[in-house]
């Protein structure tokens, strides 16, 4: 299993708007049949997309090299870009975030009268692959894994990715009230820490890939 694929598991594992659907979900009236339609929904899409990326990445680094160290680069300078765009829409725009509450709002509407269907949709859309789910499963490439190797570490990835909600479904069935309130004490800590704790990680993955892509390419 590739490391690097591990630790950007784990730097995705709590993000703002998938706390806000989890703590969302908690408070609706089926809290456990929701939180599982969220989970294999987001579970299940996550990992068709990532073994197909996986396969493409795959494809593209044993018969196009170069064409692969671009395809690292430009997803490098992508992940950098939205590390500088967080960073300044914090410094001249905080209101406005602050408003948006970057998709929290909007998917706490969303979940106020939650169906099997509409739950489901919110866990694919906050699991959405992105810069963090792509560089890991460049990763994995990196490893040179046979289809079976490279299907298992994409659901490893995936279950590390999921590891909140899921553990949100197992407290709930076990204490609804003790799930809600540690769901909600993580939240509001990386309500406090995510304009700082976002950039850094995002602009880190981004060099990273640079670098990667730099070494292949020169």
């Amino acid at each position: 299993m590739s490391g690097v694929a591990i630790l950007l598991a784990l730097a995705s594992t709590v993000r703002p708007t998938s706390l806000a659907a989890v703590t969302a979900l908690l408070v609706s009236k089926r809290p456990t049949r929701l939180l599982l339609a969220y989970i294999l929904a987001g579970f299940v899409v996550s990992v068709v997309i990532g073994v197909l990326v996986v396969t493409l990445l795959h494809q593209l680094a044993t018969k196009h090299h170069k064409s692969h160290a671009w395809f690292e680069l430009g997803l490098g300078v992508i992940a950098l870009a939205g590390a500088a765009l967080v960073v300044i829409r914090e410094r001249y725009h905080p209101e406005g975030r602050r408003e948006s509450g970057n998709g929290e709002g909007k998917i706490a509407k969303r979940l106020r009268n939650p169906s099997i269907l509409g739950t489901g949709v919110v866990g694919i859309l906050t699991h959405a692959p992105g810069a963090f789910y792509l560089a890991a499963l460049d990763a994995i490439i990196e490893t040179k894994p046979h289809f079976v190797n490279g299907v298992i570490q994409v659901l490893v990835y995936n279950l590390i990715w999921f590891a909140m909600p899921i553990a949100a479904l197992i407290l709930s069935m076990v204490d609804l009230g003790d799930a809600q309130t540690r769901i909600e004490s993580v939240a509001s800590w990386t309500r406090r820490h995510e304009r700082v704790i976002g950039p850094l990680l995002l602009a880190a993955v981004g060099v990273y890939l640079i670098i990667k892509a730099l070494v292949k390419l020169l």
